[in-house]
């Protein structure tokens, strides 16, 4: 980058000139030292954007006996700080250095105070749009499925939208500020969501990885994973309802009233284990028919883990029957488009 140093004595005039395009042009970056305030000078970039800095040199020496080297700092740019008011500003500075003082160091405090006082206003809500780039970043990857992505979505958003409801109700603003959040508050709102007990354990455990997917300084601790076991939502019960052999006998002879393929597709998910998300995306490529077992790949699967399953007789006969109209290609259950059932 072709750099332009001059010296002389800064005024409005001589910042006009060297905002001006033709200076821009001609030398690219241009740095003005003033001669009424050594130390002080006008830096425009490329760009024509100018900022004033002052230079000083700490007062003492270092603990090897040498002279602490010259440090700079920007005092603003030339839109918000006129000629004089910046000149002011720097003679400041240096005066504070002559005292013993570093600005340099008082800055950079006053900068890291400013950003920690900045994350600390992060909200529930800029932390959940955040999570739900991360999860759609996931999906995009193949790290996780289509299922899970939306899953995950749909109980992390229920659950910032349960704390919020409930903070509204408290306080009367629906700004959630990510450090006064509580775990035992969290846990209270989700309790109190109209939602299956499976549901609410769920929703705590999107609202646990939206917490931990927070950038450092955004949040302190983890207020869910601080609590006791005691304290967090209770797993709801497992099903315990199994159909019988005459409800699923039932169930087979009604089939028979439903088009070819519906009709095929209940039928095998009464003589599978297997979930209906793995039988609509059932293909024949996946069939081993020399040793008559089924492989689901793990996109498909719920725990994104390959799964093979033994093919009994009937579910045999049940393929037989549905490869004359699909030809043995492509999807065992398709729509009459040809893809899958959503």
């Amino acid at each position: 980058m072709a750099k332009n140093v001059t010296k002389t004595k800064i005024t409005a005039k001589t910042l006009i000139k060297h905002l001006s395009a033709k200076e821009r042009d001609k030398h690219g970056k241009q740095i003005v030292r003033d001669e009424t305030l050594p130390g002080f000078s006008l830096v425009v970039n490329q760009a024509a954007v100018g900022s004033w800095w002052v230079q000083f040199r700490p007062k003492g020496k270092q603990p090897d006996g040498s002279r602490w080297p010259y440090r700079s700092i920007r005092v603003g740019s030339t839109s918000t700080h006129g000629v004089e008011a910046a000149r002011d500003e720097g003679r400041l500075i240096k005066a504070a250095a002559i005292q013993g003082k570093d600005p340099h160091a008082e800055q950079i405090a006053a900068r890291e105070q400013q950003a920690a006082q900045r994350l600390s206003q992060k909200t529930l809500a800029d932390a959940l749009v955040r999570y739900l780039k991360f999860v759609d970043k996931r999906f995009k990857a193949g790290d996780i499925s289509a299922k899970y992505q939306a899953s995950e979505k749909l109980y992390a958003s229920k659950a910032a939208e349960a704390i919020t409801r409930e903070r509204l109700e408290e306080t009367g603003s629906d700004v959630v500020l990510l450090e006064s959040i509580e775990g035992v508050e969290a846990i209270r709102a989700f309790k109190l969501t109209a939602v299956s007990q499976h549901a609410k354990k769920h929703m705590e455990g999107a609202c646990a990885r939206l917490f931990s997917h927070c950038p450092r300084g955004w949040l302190g601790v983890n207020p869910i994973k601080m609590l006791e076991r005691t304290e967090k939502v209770k797993k709801g019960k497992s099903r315990t309802d199994h159909p019988t052999l005459h409800a699923m006998a039932k169930l087979w002879i009604a089939a028979a009233q439903e088009p070819p393929v519906i009709r095929d597709m209940t039928r095998m998910m009464l003589l599978l284990p297997a979930r209906q998300g793995n039988l609509i995306h059932m293909n024949w490529d996946d069939i081993d028919w020399r040793h008559k077992v089924w492989q689901i790949p793990a996109p498909v699967t719920k725990n994104l883990e390959s799964l093979t399953l033994q093919l009994s007789p009937a579910v045999i006969e049940l393929l037989k029957i549905r490869k004359f109209p699909t030809k043995g290609q492509g999807l065992v259950f398709p729509t009459s488009k040809g893809t899958a059932y959503s």
